[in-house]
């Protein structure tokens, strides 16, 4: 049954390897699933189709041998099942559990395919400039508007490159409400494709998002980019983090780690007053 729904998106090449890893990725996850929640889907079938066969459905707009990012992976989606179809392309994974990268880096060993995973919040891992626009795809699955996913997603890709997002259900709002966003981030829709899974298992849009220019340095909006727009003043460090004194008269703590990566050559903080002549710490706050 497998054989013939996966012949739609897989070469015949590679076609009985790719079913062998999937068999041996539901297994992985199903046992893993008893530990954490993984995923709230656990018949054979349905992961077959809900998860690996729709994951793949994007493979078709990701250019050989590309750099892929997974924003949100969760158990690996889509990003996992496009490698085990298209091995040539070098992916990385983020996400903000830990448990979960525990998880993908046991499973790229049973699987025996490569794969770079990270521990991180979306919007940390798009600041950091080892990353930010470095990507040829970024794809997602996580469940969030497209408006928030873009503005994590689109930062991490290169100009001239593409942010696929996974959508279900009816998208008519949510696309016109992400127009501005996109707008700003420096992406235009070029297309969007309607499909219907295999065995009546639901609709699945892919939106197709290029990337025209650069997204500002402020984008994506974590806790130091809320700090800079909201015109903030770094004024002592506390019990050797670094605070900041906000219009609300509020305080946020971050790391150097974190600082060190929104700053970078093309990052302007003027008129906002900063010191850097204090001492920081590296472990997460």
């Amino acid at each position: 049954m497998y054989t013939q729904i996966f012949s739609q998106l897989v070469d015949n090449n590679v076609l009985a390897d790719s079913l062998n890893k999937f068999q041996t990725y539901y297994k992985e996850l199903i046992t893993y699933n008893e530990k954490i929640n993984l995923t709230a889907i656990t018949d054979e079938q349905e992961v077959f189709i809900k998860h690996f066969f729709d994951s793949c459905l994007s493979h078709q707009y990701i250019p050989q041998s590309a750099k892929v990012v997974d924003i949100g992976t969760g158990a690996g989606f889509p990003g996992v099942p496009l490698k085990i179809i298209r091995d040539d392309i070098k992916l990385t994974l983020v996400d903000s559990l830990n448990k979960r990268i525990i998880f993908l880096n046991e499973l790229k060993e049973k699987l025996q395919i490569k794969y770079d995973t990270y521990h991180s919040r979306a919007e940390d891992f798009s600041l950091n400039v080892k990353h930010r626009e470095q990507y040829d795809v970024a794809v997602s699955r996580a469940v969030a508007k497209l408006n928030t996913l873009a503005e994590y997603c689109l930062p991490l890709v290169k100009v001239g490159g593409m942010f696929i997002s996974y959508k279900a259900g009816d998208i008519d709002q949510e696309i016109n409400e992400s127009k501005n966003a996109l707008k700003i981030l420096g992406g235009q829709i070029v297309k969007i494709e309607k499909l219907n899974l295999p065995n009546n298992f639901g609709e699945r849009s892919l939106v197709i998002i290029k990337k025209i220019k650069n997204t500002p340095n402020k984008y994506p909006r974590n806790k130091i980019g809320q700090f800079i727009e909201k015109q903030g003043i770094l004024i002592n460090n506390k019990n050797q983090k670094t605070s900041y004194k906000l219009k609300l008269n509020d305080t946020i703590d971050f790391n150097l780690e974190e600082f060190e990566n929104f700053i970078n050559p093309d990052t302007t903080l003027a008129p906002y007053e900063y010191k850097l002549n204090m001492v920081f710490e590296d472990d997460d706050v």
